[in-house]
């Protein structure tokens, strides 16, 4: 048998020109003739010379200055993004681009010409040796992009294309330098900096917690923080700190049981207690949420025997923006779940079950709905970690639990409930999917499984496809190497792409809940693939590089979608997050601090707007203003009152049953007027009466009761 090459070539040859008779549907085609005579073969190896060699070269000249003149020109930095110049400033710019082009080629001739390498192909050499040394300077213009004002709002996909080449740059720049650098030198630096790592992760922690603490209190002091979550969450727990378990003057029925139960609310009572307010909550979450580096330390150190790689995921977890958002929107039981997966995740791993148990326990405690993750995490210990009896019972307790929770606590046994007076329905968080709302959580099963089609196109809509890039790209896609790891990935990912409702697939919100702690931990496994993958270069040499470049793609990431810098894209759920404290803010929140200790007694019902609910949420019953029901005072805030609230307080300022006592920075306080007893009359000299009363006369106490009012209209 003839080789292939041979048999290749002997069928190409054989083959003829159409013109020449060859076969009708010839799939090979003419062999271009080759140009005769050293001029022609000058021309064409000048043509080549200048495709692959000087056009590169011309690129890699020109970026510097495309990136570095906007930079000296602030007013028309928007250049980059708007192409907008006037035609002097463009003519500038041409002028310093063929400057720089030319300075840059000379500069390659010059060094092909120092470096004496004798031979026809010098210049070639040279040229393709400058190219290659220089190639990260093509990602300088993508870098100057990124400091553009509101790039990250407006144009969010070019900011992480900007992002992803200057990552790019960098994982060329130290390739290069780790080429220089030998195993053995790695693994002794790695071995005697031990400490240093483990203070670096748990000194992330420490600082995430302090920072994000401190986000979350001046975002309340600004008074953005709202009723809906932090005011309910505060009201609960305030009411079972005080005896009374989950209950909420917010909630219809009086219970959150209307919507979650999350009995881990209870574990926060002995800190609640000592600082009975909703600030105590929010530094409560973020330090709980910090903890979260530890069992990541932890992690790194299980799967790479590094704890170099355990400081990287806990710092890759405090800068990851996805984090930011469900960290710092109010305050929600499901963000609690965050470390407490990570636990859970990390003892699956280590075979640990006797510490497996109470973390499980915990989790299920968290929220009632967590018990479904619960068994996509018993699924994970069956196939990915061969422990069939852990993952059985996981998944055998999780749902008893449950169906218990559904039948026994909750006034409404459906999965996803309807509404109803004394429920909330989450039906409408799945709208799409569920067409019928009497359906309930069967709808979306049928959809899922009865139109395939319509379900691929809901799931990669170009608002969830953004969101996948926000959680994937910022560590550079390597959880999706972790093929094991895809169980965990599965509950998150049904939960959040089969929505409707914008705001669970945002990066903004507490449901990243359910994907944060998955996607940090197959990062790792991710990155053991790299090794193995590419073990040529060196397994250690691989795990720097990929540590690197993740690190600086969290790092762009977190400052142009998380809190890291000053943005435009990042927000505290609905509202943008406001940093700094100015003074008149400050003067507000204390004034309205001290009004509310000086004038309301501390366990009298109030109202308020939304604004300034989490401010007095701590107290048996206060609603949301215009519900005022019982409430003895009254509190609005301007900049915090739609329609439907300015119309309630015309009609309660003409009813005039309440009385303005205090009024500053926008904020007005109403106490409920005393009834007091009904003035007495003056005695008048009545007519002689016939001694049969008339049956029309009217009674003498009917003025009285008419005066009195009927509290219950408020």
């Amino acid at each position: 048998m003839l080789p292939f090459a041979a048999l290749s070539d002997r069928s190409v040859t054989a083959q003829a020109h159409p013109s020449s008779g060859s076969p009708a549907g010839s799939s090979v085609p003419p062999q271009p003739e080759r140009p005769q005579g050293r001029a022609a073969a000058a021309v064409v190896a000048a043509a080549d010379f200048a495709w692959r060699r000087i056009s590169i070269a011309i690129w890699i000249w020109l970026a510097p200055v495309v990136a570095i003149w906007p930079l000296f020109h602030r007013k028309a930095i928007d250049y980059l993004v708007e192409n907008e110049l006037p035609h002097d400033e463009r003519v500038a710019l041409a002028r310093w681009c063929a400057g720089a082009v030319a300075v840059g080629l000379a500069g390659y001739v010059a060094w092909a010409l120092a470096r004496g390498v004798p031979g026809r192909g010098r210049f070639d050499r040279a040229f393709a040796d400058l190219n290659r040394r220089l190639a990260p300077l093509l990602a300088a213009p993508f870098a100057s992009l990124l400091v553009v004002p509101k790039v990250e709002k407006e144009h969010p996909f070019w900011t992480w294309i900007a992002i992803f080449a200057v990552v790019a740059a960098c994982g060329v720049l130290v390739r290069r330098g780790l080429a220089r650098i030998d195993e053995v030198t790695l693994e002794r630096a790695a071995r005697r900096t031990v400490p240093v790592a483990i203070a670096v992760g748990l000194g992330a922690g420490v600082i995430y917690g302090w920072k994000v603490s401190n986000l979350a209190l001046a975002h309340h002091v600004h008074m953005r923080t709202q009723i809906y979550d932090l005011g309910i969450y505060d009201n609960v727990v305030w009411n079972t700190t005080f005896g009374e378990f989950l209950r909420c003057s917010f909630i219809k029925g009086g219970n959150h049981t209307a919507a979650h139960f999350d009995p881990v609310l209870y574990l926060l009572t002995p800190a609640y207690r000592l600082a009975p307010r909703a600030e105590t909550l929010l530094v409560a979450q973020s330090v709980w949420v910090a903890t979260g580096v530890v069992p990541l330390l932890l992690l790194g150190r299980k799967l790479h025997g590094s704890w170099w790689v355990g400081a990287t995921m806990a710092v890759l977890y405090g800068l990851y923006p996805a984090l930011h958002g469900a960290n710092l929107f109010d305050f929600h039981s499901i963000t609690l779940a965050i470390p407490t997966i990570l636990w859970v995740v990390y003892l699956v791993d280590t075979q640990a079950t006797w510490l497996y148990v109470p973390a499980w326990l915990l989790l299920l405690a968290t929220r009632e709905d967590m018990s479904l993750l619960a068994c996509f995490i018993g699924f994970y210990a069956i196939w990915a970690r061969k422990r069939p009896w852990l993952g059985l019972s996981t998944i055998a307790v999780s749902l008893a639990y449950l169906v218990a929770v559904k039948r026994f606590v909750m006034p409404d046994p459906g999965l996803l409930m309807k509404a109803s007076r004394t429920t909330y329905s989450y039906i409408y968080f799945y709208a799409d999917m569920i067409p019928h709302a009497d359906e309930g959580a069967r709808g979306l099963v049928l959809s899922f499984f009865t139109n395939p089609v319509f379900v691929l196109q809901h799931v990669l809509s170009e608002e969830k496809v953004a969101y996948l890039l926000a959680i994937l790209g910022p560590l550079c896609g390597l959880p999706l190497l972790s093929k094991r790891r895809y169980p965990l990935y599965l509950y998150g990912a049904l939960f959040i792409l089969l929505s409707s409702r914008h705001h669970m697939y945002s990066i903004h919100f507490q449901y990243n809940a359910v994907v944060v702690p998955f996607v940090i931990a197959g990062w790792a496994d991710g990155l053991a693939w790299l090794r193995n993958r590419y073990a040529s270069f060196g397994r250690r040499r691989v795990a720097v590089l990929g540590t690197t470049v993740s690190l600086v793609a969290t790092l762009l990431a977190g400052a142009k979608f998380g809190i890291l810098a000053e943005n435009k894209s990042f927000r505290a759920g609905w509202e943008p997050l406001l940093r700094d404290v100015p003074e008149n803010v400050l003067e507000r929140y204390a004034w309205f601090y001290h009004k509310v200790r000086e004038l309301v007694p501390p366990d009298v019902p109030l109202s308020a707007s939304s604004r300034l609910g989490p401010h007095v949420s701590n107290r048996p019953d206060v609603y949301r203003f215009p519900v005022i029901r019982d409430a003895e005072f009254v509190m609005v805030f301007s900049k915090d009152m739609g329609k439907k609230e300015k119309a309630a307080l015309e009609r309660m300022k003409r009813r005039r049953r309440f009385e303005l006592v205090a009024k500053k920075h926008g904020i007005e306080i109403y106490r409920r007027k005393a009834k007091g007893p009904a003035p007495k009359k003056k005695p008048t000299k009545l007519p002689v009466l016939p001694k049969t009363p008339s049956p029309d006369a009217a009674s003498p106490t009917a003025p009285r009761a008419a005066e009195a009012g009927d509290p219950a209209k408020d």
